[in-house]
C-alpha cells in the first residue's frame, strides 16, 4: 500500500515540475513586464505647446536629463514660463524634435 502511495505522489511531483518547467518562460516574460510597466509614469502630467505642437508627459520625464533646459524648467532650477489657462505651458520653439527627445528620455530607467 505504502508503495502505490509513494509511487503516486512520485507521479504528482513529477507532473508538477514539468508544469512548472512550461511555466517558466511565461513567469520570466511576465517579470520582465512587471519591470517595464514599473517605469511607465502614471499620475499627473505636464502639457507643452512647442512651436504649437502639443505634447504630454511627465515631470519625472522632463527632469530626467540634468543640464537641460526642460529639466532646469520644471526642476524649480527656473520659472517653467508662462501657462495657458488650461494649464499648459507655451515654448516660443520649434517642436520638431522634441518628440524624439521625450520619447528618449521616457525610455531611460
Amino acid at each position: 500500500m505504502h508503495g502505490a502511495v509513494s509511487q503516486s505522489c512520485l507521479a504528482v511531483r513529477d507532473a508538477i515540475r514539468r508544469e512548472r518547467d512550461q511555466l517558466n518562460p511565461e513567469i520570466a516574460f511576465y517579470e520582465k513586464m512587471k519591470d517595464r510597466i514599473a517605469t511607465v509614469h502614471i499620475g499627473s502630467s505636464i502639457k507643452l505647446d512647442v512651436g504649437g505642437t502639443v505634447f504630454r508627459t511627465s515631470k519625472s520625464t522632463l527632469t530626467k536629463e540634468p543640464g537641460s533646459m526642460l529639466a532646469a524648467m520644471f526642476s524649480g532650477s527656473i520659472p517653467p514660463g508662462r501657462q495657458d489657462e488650461d494649464g499648459t505651458y507655451f515654448i516660443d520653439r520649434s517642436g520638431k524634435h522634441l518628440y524624439a527627445f521625450l520619447y528618449s528620455l521616457a525610455r531611460v530607467k
